[in-house]
């Protein structure tokens, strides 16, 4: 199992669709190995103070005792070739909704709350990363393996413009939006 991630964020992009907010992550393995990463967000948040849309694409925040670890459906994983470049791509909504507790609505207020992570100026993302394949084990519970597993994790933050653009057949391919380096 890897000691720390050891993986390179080279480019991070953003772009607008109807009902959708497209970030590409172009990955960098600068190891004589292959890894693997989540492709998977399992997690969604957005900050509007700083505009920031927080992505987790690991579990590190799922407590196994929680009443849907056992409901935890597996995550997709990446390859990311030994010293080559691969493209993540996240679809978001334009428009995150959440159920707000009852703690936090105290018998009033609306029942969920909406984010438009279509005016994020910044995203941050947290990968898991492994050089191991994950290999699901039904002697143990998903989560707790889950976790084991995607214990060490890539960190990045970068900034993003979001704008809205035709797609072409060469952004099909690979995005042609403007390069933004992580911070």
């Amino acid at each position: 199992m890897l000691e720390e991630p050891t993986i390179e964020f080279r480019r991070v992009t953003g772009r607008l669709t109807d009902d959708q907010v497209h970030i590409t992550v172009r990955i960098h393995n600068p190891a004589s190995r292959t890894l693997y990463a989540y492709e998977t967000p399992r997690r969604i948040r957005y900050d509007a103070a700083t505009a920031t849309i927080a992505v987790d694409l690991n579990d590190e925040h799922v407590d196994a005792d929680h009443p849907i670890a056992p409901h935890l459906p597996q995550p997709r994983f990446l390859a990311l070739e030994a010293g080559a470049d691969t493209l993540l791509r996240i679809s978001l909504p334009r428009v995150l909704s959440r159920i707000r507790s009852a703690d936090e609505r105290q018998g009033r207020g609306p029942l969920v709350e909406q984010y438009p992570l279509d005016q994020a100026e910044r995203i941050a993302l947290a990968i898991a990363v492994q050089d191991t394949p994950y290999y699901y084990n039904p002697r143990e519970p998903m989560a707790t393996q889950l976790r084991a597993w995607g214990a060490q994790i890539a960190r990045t933050e970068a900034r993003i413009n979001l704008t809205r653009s035709p797609r072409t057949s060469r952004e099909r391919h690979d995005p042609g939006s403007p390069d933004q380096s992580p911070e």
